[in-house]
């Protein structure tokens, strides 16, 4: 599979890895004989696990929509008898109780859907995260893996090695490595500019800051080219090539 050359969609809508191989997902989803929006699906295609997963789907977004169906029956009912009684709304009666019971189990629906509707997404990604090469949900380095494809793409004759370890980076190590070229490329993710607490902090931000002038100027000495590539650039063909070669790749 190639890499895509535009993105799927911004980054509101989906993590990195859907952002540019959403494309991916959707024909996979119909692969199977399901729609990607969870509605419908060919029983006669569809795989027993996913159509039971369908079906939970299914329940939970029933289970939502009777929730929100007893708010709707509530604001019209209030508005009918205020039409009727043609006086001011009276805050008296409404059973807040009651009201507070359905918008605790309105939640609950949310998150039930949610979570269901996830579990059927999660397994459609791997399937295209494994056929293009990338990590599981949840097992990392997404973003980097993207940029990893894109440039062997890009260079398709050449040797090019991933998390390269050589003994005069002194235990540091590059993302991306091309011998032939001196060319090295870093993806560099938010905690390489921001003090993240989940990743230890203001001090780790100084350590990783520390390391990456360290790694720059061994490369530099050594007359190795590195690029930077960082997680508010987008991860396009096009992009990659401007920034490694000056130009975008050339379509016939």
């Amino acid at each position: 599979m190639a890499s895509p050359s535009r993105r799927y969609c911004r980054e509101m809508y989906g993590t990195a890895f859907i952002q540019y191989y959403g494309w991916y997902v959707n024909q996979t989803y119909l692969r199977f004989g399901m729609l990607p929006d969870h509605t419908r699906c060919l029983a006669d295609v569809t795989p027993t696990e996913f159509v039971d997963d369908l079906s939970r789907i299914k329940s939970a977004r029933a289970d939502l929509d009777l929730e929100w169906k007893w708010f709707r029956d509530r604001d019209e009912a209030l508005r009918a008898q205020l039409c009727r009684d043609d006086r001011s709304y009276d805050a008296d009666r409404i059973d807040y109780d009651e009201n507070a019971r359905h918008q605790d189990a309105l939640r609950g629906a949310q998150t039930q859907r949610r979570r269901v509707e996830r579990v059927l997404s999660t397994k459609i990604e791997n399937i295209v995260r494994q056929e293009l090469g990338f990590r599981r949900v949840g097992e990392g380095w997404a973003s980097e893996t993207l940029v990893f494809h894109i440039v062997r793409q890009l260079l398709p004759d050449v040797e090019i090695l991933r998390h390269f370890r050589p003994p005069w980076l002194n235990g540091l190590e590059l993302d991306i490595y091309v011998p032939s070229l001196h060319l090295a490329v870093e993806y560099q993710g938010q905690q390489h500019f921001h003090a993240i607490p989940a990743w230890g902090g203001a001090q780790a931000l100084a350590d990783q800051q520390e390391r990456d002038a360290r790694k720059a100027n061994l490369c530099s000495g050594l007359g190795i080219r590195l690029v930077y590539v960082d997680y508010r650039d987008p991860l396009t063909r096009d992009f990659i090539s401007f920034r490694l070669f000056g130009r975008r790749e050339h379509r016939a």
